[in-house]
């Protein structure tokens, strides 16, 4: 072949044979073996224009869009295997410290967050197959519209909106053009762009050597030649910039058109004096914000976004070219938690996760009447007389795990937040079920799986195309949330086989009535609702895991650790006294490191606000300052409201007096919506900050924890909260 020249290498024959010998097992070869396809096709593409007869013409683009629609399933069957094989996460974002290489200055901060990745082999990987993927949508695309062009000439008879008409008029019998399958979305093609510009900044870190550059330079081409395609713009310009500096530094020969650098005109923006961002779809999503690390994580960027000094107290980005405002101030946070203004907006993953809970508590939309038949019949069991009721079983299962932690004997290394996902299931499912699950030790609960697994898949699916979701994402998402729903079902089977007369919160559900309609839950709505309290509950042991990381690394650790065994000694008395719900009023240090430790994990990472929808006009916020549209969604991101330097004087100092007596009285609201806001604050708080005290008294008083890393620093992820990664500890009982 090699003989005949390079066009023979185009030929089918030779893509077989190529394949047969080299068996291609993996993930690089797999993608490049879809790139030698579509190069095959391009070539084609490009001889056929030459082709005089009509229908011989249609026929050869409507087998091109065949075969590049079969591409594009092989590629996607890539990604999802790619998933499977090589862990997770494969890339993530961080505020870039890359300005423009040339000198133009207006470029300097075009992509504000750079991608990075585990190593450059999944680098190369994610950016080819971005590259690839834009290649072969615009390839379908162009098909689409030369065969749509050549159909309009030769069978105007039919209408111009029906082009399956217009090409089958031409066609031999038996043959159609796919013009209903997906055909490239502009928005989806600059977004596989972005993604390729702002990984630039990972290949040519100075760790990369001359690799970097070399294996950048393919989707470096292919992105500029995106954004070629539409208005220039800084993006297209810092391009060029990075493309120029990979071309002289190597030596390579540009051949890429370098377009018209016009500045475009601006239009009147509707979020008035608020920054830009740039985000990709996987950072940011239509109607939310919620955490995802691997997805990758929005936390790591707009958490930097919304330190002070970056972007300010507010910011917003465009995402699929919907713009998404973020607030990061206390003061901001507080103006727009107003519910004479604004309410919580139900959008994004929150509609997702519908499919397992449907409209409860946690989900409903603000014009479901369901939401406060369920919260008058349920909040009597919220109440703080009635969470008392839960103490002791939250008290003796801490007890339970901490004997757990002293029969693996002295020194034994465990991972916090495992353990204590374990002891909230455990405690959840005991004091609003009346169920024990044994879940301390042994195999771990299900639920605990598919609670992860549904959530996560919920803050991915508004990031994907519908189709997608429905191809290739939906076994795994109905298997989870069947998982979760069989939990609670079998919650609701246990009680009605095993009758008592413990008033608990499954008790109200199957027995009690609306007081104004009469109205009682069925048992789907049972069930929705028993599943809905784990989701919210899985926030509180990223709470404790994360506040064991602030009180080992704190530089007063030592102090602070002594003044809470101090307080509790004081309160409760030795190790044999029994601890009571009456000393929980009286142990405020200790209260002061659960509140400061909410302050900075922000384990639950924040909540969506729109204004009311009788709102009319722009909406002023900052008493003018900002003005943003009447139907915009507002984004809480609690990192940034809660280390507002405005409030709190060394915001990442953890210093629980801060927290304490007059100093907390004095925090302003906007500072302390740690459960969320007003009528639609987290559902079970009074039952969170009960737990958090209990437990974290628990293991103050009873247990030392030592980091097996001494130079870890905290890293967290999440889906619907925020969770320290990778921390672990060496645990002992305390003298």
């Amino acid at each position: 072949m090699e003989a005949r020249g390079p066009d023979s290498w185009d030929s089918p024959l030779a893509q077989m044979i190529f394949k047969i010998m080299r068996h291609a097992v993996n993930p690089d070869q797999q993608l490049y073996d879809v790139g030698i396809d579509l190069t095959r096709i391009i070539r084609s593409t490009n001889t056929s224009k030459s082709i005089s007869d009509s229908g011989i013409y249609a026929l050869e683009r409507a087998t091109l869009i065949e075969e590049c629609h079969h591409l594009d399933a092989r590629l996607d069957r890539w990604f999802k295997q790619l998933n499977e094989d090589i862990p997770t996460p494969h890339y993530w974002p961080e505020f870039s410290k890359m300005g423009d290489s040339s000198d133009n200055s207006k470029a300097e901060m075009a992509f504000p967050v750079s991608f990075h990745f585990p190593n450059i082999y999944v680098a190369k990987l994610l950016n080819d197959y971005w590259a690839i993927l834009i290649i072969l949508q615009s390839t379908i695309k162009l098909l689409h519209q030369s065969l749509a062009r050549q159909t309009q000439v030769h069978c105007p008879e039919h209408p111009a909106d029906d082009q399956g008409a217009r090409a089958r008029a031409i066609l031999p019998p038996g043959r159609s053009v796919p013009f209903g399958k997906k055909v490239a979305d502009p928005k989806l093609l600059k977004s596989l762009a972005s993604n390729i510009a702002q990984s630039m900044e990972y290949f040519l870190s100075k760790d990369m050597g001359i690799l970097g550059p070399q294996w950048a330079l393919f989707g470096l081409r292919v992105a500029l030649q995106s954004y070629s395609y539409g208005p220039p713009g800084k993006e297209l310009h810092w391009l060029q910039s990075i493309h120029d500096r990979i071309s002289d530094e190597k030596g390579y020969d540009s051949k890429t058109p370098r377009p018209p650098f016009n500045t475009p005109k601006r239009t009147t923006d509707p979020c008035k004096h608020v920054k830009s961002g740039t985000l990709s779809p996987q950072q940011a999503f239509s109607g939310g914000f919620e955490v995802a690390r691997k997805n990758p994580v929005l936390h790591a960027s707009v958490t930097c976004m919304c330190d002070n000094g970056h972007f300010g107290e507010i910011f917003k980005i465009t995402v699929l070219g919907q713009q998404i405002v973020f607030v990061g101030s206390v003061a901001l946070c507080e103006e727009i938690c107003d519910e004479k203004r604004f309410r919580k907006y139900v959008g994004g993953p929150i509609v997702e996760i519908r499919k397992a809970v449907h409209a409860s508590l946690f989900t409903a939309f603000a014009d479901e009447p369901i939401w406060d038949v369920h919260h008058r019949i349920l909040a009597p069991k919220m109440t703080p007389d009635a969470v008392a009721e839960t103490f002791t079983d939250v008290r003796n299962i801490t007890s339970e795990l901490i004997a757990k932690w002293r029969d693996l004997g002295a020194g034994s290394t465990i991972s916090p937040l495992d353990e204590l996902n374990r002891l909230d299931m455990e405690t959840t499912t005991q004091c609003f079920y009346g169920r024990r699950l044994n879940n301390l030790s042994g195999p771990a609960n299900p639920m605990i799986a598919a609670m992860d697994g549904a959530t996560s898949e919920a803050i991915k699916r508004p990031t994907r195309p519908k189709v997608l979701n429905w191809l290739m994402h939906s076994s795994k998402f109905n298997r989870d949330c069947a998982a979760m729903r069989k939990y609670a079902a079998e919650c609701l089977d246990h009680r009605k086989s095993n009758p008592t007369d413990r008033k608990d919160l499954l008790w109200t559900m199957m027995n009690a009535k609306d007081p104004e309609t009469g109205k009682a839950m069925d048992e789907k709505q049972i069930i929705d609702e028993i599943v809905t309290m784990p989701i919210g509950s899985s926030t509180a042991p990223c709470a404790i895991a994360s506040a064991i990381y602030y009180l080992l690394k704190s530089p007063s650790s030592g102090d602070i650790i002594a003044k809470a065994r101090d307080e509790i000694s004081a309160v409760v008395g030795d190790k044999d006294e029994e601890f009571t719900h009456t000393h929980l009023d009286n142990l405020p240090y200790c209260s002061g490191i659960v509140r400061e430790t909410l302050r900075l994990s922000a384990a639950a990472p924040g909540f969506n606000i729109e204004p009311l929808p009788s709102t009319t006009g722009p909406v002023q916020l900052a008493g003018g300052k900002y003005t943003v549209p009447a139907k915009q969604t507002l984004i809480i991101v609690l990192h940034g409201v809660n280390r507002d330097p405005v409030v709190f004087s060394e915001p990442e100092k953890f210093d629980p007096e801060r927290m304490m007596g007059e100093r907390f009285t004095k925090l302003p609201e906007g500072a302390k919506k740690w459960f969320g806001n007003g009528k639609r604050v987290c559902f079970g708080r009074v039952y969170a900050e009960m737990w958090l005290l209990v437990v974290m008294v628990g293991l103050l008083r009873s247990v030392d924890f030592e980091m097996v890393d001494p130079k870890y620093e905290l890293k967290q992820d999440g889906w619907f909260n925020i969770r320290p990664v990778g921390f672990k500890v060496k645990v002992s009982l305390s003298k």
